[in-house]
């Protein structure tokens, strides 16, 4: 699995909020439930404060699985990644069998460490398997469950469905609440129709009422608005109106602030004279202001502002900071990025 598709780019982000919640029907566990109690009986590559217990303050993914499961050992590259790249944002992945401690014990030390570094327990008298997979009415593996850092079950499904990863990152990032999703799911539904129809009016409408449900969770979708009137209507002022409002109400929130100034600086479906180069990096440097310390994002956007200002050296020297910090799973696209002014410097030396 490339690090590429870890990242949950505004695409896929409305992609899941479009979707239609597989799992809106669980009775006794369904998102919005507390996470039950596990009680495996033996576990590999585990720190034991997380054998057993959902500590606070960590997201986790609870999966299901067997090793005779074809789909199930097709998932193990995924959720490797997900614990390499995540886990210093407090991600834990456990993955829970059924089958005897032999058979568990040779595929785990089968693959080592190297290719499947997260998690494993074995779950033989059905404790943990009662709790989770049959109070939630699931009969097929592999499945999973994440779980937010207050201990509430946020997602239930199959670890290859396309939402998986992406809500696994909303939820790191604190922006997931599956009852504001389902609460949403018609409006939203209707937002994407109405866009098909070209029906703007209502498609902004509808828009500001998600997003006043929860600001930080739609933030997407108030940034989606801004590229609306920039792409479809072709209402490059109207769409910069909609964007300082955007930057006004996300003006403490970093990634939001990131997203809007990430799109007009570098997404490829706006052409340059759409892009408004100081407006962007004004937005750049309170984004800069207001992520943690060290975030590389900060470093990247103000490459890409130096980037469409000309500046070519400055652009790649940012860059080369940004990619440095990077975590793993941003290194591929800095590398793009960073090619991408590398060529622009080149050619400006040599006067191309």
């Amino acid at each position: 699995m490339t690090s590429r598709s870890l990242v949950a780019g505004l695409g896929l982000l409305l992609a899941l909020a479009v979707a239609h919640p597989a799992t809106a029907q669980r009775k006794e566990l369904k998102p919005g439930s507390p996470a039950p109690p596990i009680s495996a009986d033996t576990w590999w590559n585990a720190d034991e404060a997380h054998e057993n217990s959902i500590q606070p303050g960590y997201v986790y993914v609870v999966e299901f699985w067997a090793t005779w499961c074809g789909p199930c050992r097709a998932s193990i590259p995924k959720l490797h990644a997900l614990q390499e790249n995540f886990g210093p944002d407090g991600l834990r992945v456990l993955a829970i069998s059924t089958e005897e401690y032999q058979v568990v014990n040779r595929f785990v030390n089968s693959l080592g460490k190297s290719q499947m570094d997260y998690s494993v327990a074995v779950d033989e008298k059905d404790k943990t398997k009662r709790a989770w997979m049959d109070a939630a009415e699931l009969k097929g593996i592999p499945a999973a469950f994440i779980v937010d850092r207050t201990g509430i079950v946020q997602w239930i499904g199959n670890p290859h469905d396309p939402e998986f990863v992406p809500t696994v990152q909303l939820v790191l990032a604190d922006r997931y609440d599956s009852k504001a999703f389902r609460n949403t799911q018609a409006k939203r539904q209707a937002i994407d129709e109405a866009r098909e129809r070209r029906d703007f009016r209502n498609v902004e409408r509808w828009i500001s009422e998600v997003v006043e449900v929860d600001p930080k969770v739609f933030y997407f979708l108030a940034l989606e608005n801004v590229k609306i009137k920039m792409i479809d209507m072709k209402d490059v002022d109207g769409a910069y109106e909609a964007a300082a409002q955007y930057a006004a109400m996300y003006e403490e929130d970093g990634l939001a602030l990131y997203e809007l100034a990430r799109m007009i600086l570098s997404d490829t479906e706006l052409s340059n004279d759409q892009r408004r180069v100081d407006f962007a990096a004004g937005i750049a440097e309170k984004a800069a202001a207001r992520l943690d310390a060290g975030d590389a994002r900060a470093h990247a956007l103000r490459a890409a502002v130096a980037f469409r200002q000309g500046e070519y050296e400055s652009a790649v020297r940012l860059q080369r900071r940004a990619w440095r910090m990077a975590k793993p799973y941003q290194k591929e696209q800095f590398e793009r990025d960073l090619s991408t002014y590398q060529k622009a410097r080149d050619e400006a030396r040599s006067g191309m």
